[in-house]
């Protein structure tokens, strides 16, 4: 592995910032990996609310067709 730095004029600076990042390299390298996320099911009351309001929402703009009233 190798980390280079040239953010300072300093060569000494250089390899203080150099060892830092090499650390934070080897910290997350080295680092669990993150657990699977479980899903989660939606509540049956919420799901059966929201297909009741969409309904209803579909029936609102199934009314707003033009109807030919003669």
């Amino acid at each position: 592995i190798t980390v280079r730095s040239s953010e300072h004029r300093s060569q000494w600076r250089n390899r203080e910032t150099a060892a830092v990042r090499l650390a934070a390299l080897l910290a997350e390298a080295t680092a669990p990996p993150p657990k699977p996320r479980k899903p989660t099911r939606i509540p049956r009351g919420i799901n059966e609310r929201r297909l009741r309001e969409k309904k209803q929402r579909a029936e609102t703009k199934r009314g707003r067709t033009g109807r030919d009233w003669g």
